[in-house]
């Protein structure tokens, strides 16, 4: 199996970790068919139900949002905001995943359950201590612990567990998503000293591995979410050297650098073709799009200190994350106004530009040129030793019109 180290030209990123959606639960009012977005960037924010402690993850099912909390269950939103408790996923929830249909997650003591509309709930298994995601691949279940990824087939009664082949770090973290060539992607965060990043692809059917696998030439990278954007590319949040990167089909790399301090969490492809993209560390939700060689980011501000995770679709075409920080739950329209142009800028390359990045929100958007990174191997540096005089004769040469004796090289070794 060939490795290629993926290269860029402003800052080494790190990948990010794919942020995964929760579900509300059954019973409860729905929203009905999806209506249409707010207006772009407008941010509106709705508070649990009293007691409640949100922890970040937010899923969508049954036309609601549930919203994942430090106690017990979910709390659980309709798109006009309103919260009750969710009767169902009593126990703590670790990470959920719509699977046939249901609400499945895993527990805190590694069983998998899931509930049906009417909120009967079924434990379908246990799975290994350490197991924290979850990916629904048609009848499959694939589920990543620490150090490794199994696929569970058929899922309803995790059976035929299979684990990846490829080895990875004894204390990596793995993420995933299904690609654009619907394969599984596997992102692994190895936080061992000497550790590579990685970016892998595997036959959902097989689950062996297909091509190569991508090295993140950069230890700081520190991958930590990834996702299937509308663009038919993979996007990867690089939260140790604060960027984004992009994948094509070809696993061709682009990377957008973010202004200092932006602390990415999580992403998720948006219903307006694009991906959008929480910075918590700068209280924005940005908007990402990729076009002839470019990344844009659009920034729109989020209330202050709010601590954005788990950034999702919601089923009103809006987006949706949670303010762990502000402990909220907030909602980002997707639609930009009709009579709103949006200027872009393009920048000079990092190598011959002295300005810092602006940290405002309210400048225009930059636009980025990537240099794409090789999807071949890293070239081979060939070192040539020099060559030395193994035999020496005298020789008359002629300087400056004149013929004078010198000693000269006549073998070398």
């Amino acid at each position: 199996m060939t490795n290629h180290s993926l290269k860029r030209r402003n800052a080494p990123a790190r990948v990010l970790a794919c942020a995964l959606v929760a579900v509300t639960a059954a019973g409860l009012a729905s929203a009905g068919g999806a209506g249409a977005a707010d207006t772009i960037g407008t941010v509106t924010a709705y508070a649990p139900e009293a007691g409640s402690v949100l922890s970040g993850e937010i899923i969508t099912w049954q036309g609601e949002l549930l919203a994942n909390k430090t106690t017990a269950g979910y709390t659980s939103f309709s798109t006009a905001g309103a919260a009750a408790a969710s009767p169902i996923a009593a126990g703590i929830v670790r990470t959920s995943v719509i699977f046939n249909g249901q609400l499945t997650w895993i527990d805190s003591l590694n069983n998998v359950k899931s509930s049906n509309p009417g909120g009967l709930v079924t434990n379908l298994g246990t799975v290994p201590a350490g197991s924290d995601s979850m990916l629904a691949v048609g009848t499959q279940l694939w589920i990543s612990r620490v150090g490794g990824v199994d696929r569970y087939s058929p899922a309803a009664t995790l059976g035929g567990a299979t684990s990846l082949a490829l080895t990875f770090g004894a204390t990596s973290t793995m993420r995933m998503t299904i690609g654009p060539d619907n394969n599984v992607w596997v992102l692994e965060k190895n936080p061992a000293a000497g550790g590579v990043d990685t970016l892998s692809r595997w036959n959902p059917q097989t689950a062996v591995q297909v091509g190569s696998t991508i090295n993140f030439a950069n230890s700081a990278a520190d991958p930590s979410a990834i996702a299937h954007g509308p663009d038919s590319a993979v996007w990867i949040v690089e939260g140790g050297i604060n960027a984004i990167a992009r994948f094509d089909q070809n696993t061709t790399a682009s990377e957008l650098v973010l202004p200092p301090g932006a602390s990415p969490q999580s992403l998720s492809a948006g219903p307006d073709g694009a991906v959008w993209l929480t910075e918590a560390g700068l209280n924005n939700v940005s908007r990402l799009t990729f076009g002839a060689g470019t990344i844009k980011r659009e920034p729109f501000a989020a209330p202050s200190s709010f601590g954005l995770k788990g950034l999702t679709a919601g089923p009103d075409n809006n987006l949706w994350a949670v303010g762990t920080v502000a402990n909220r739950v907030a909602k980002f329209g997707t639609t930009p106004p009709t009579t709103t142009t949006i200027a872009t800028t393009t920048l000079p390359s990092a190598t011959t530009s002295t300005a810092a990045p602006t940290t405002t929100t309210t400048a225009p958007p930059a636009t980025i040129v990537i240099t794409a990174a090789p999807t071949t191997q890293a070239p081979v540096v060939i070192t040539v030793k020099p060559r030395v005089c193994s035999k020496t004769a005298k020789r008359r040469v002629k300087v400056n019109g004149k013929y004078v004796t010198k000693t000269v090289c006549i073998k070398y070794r």
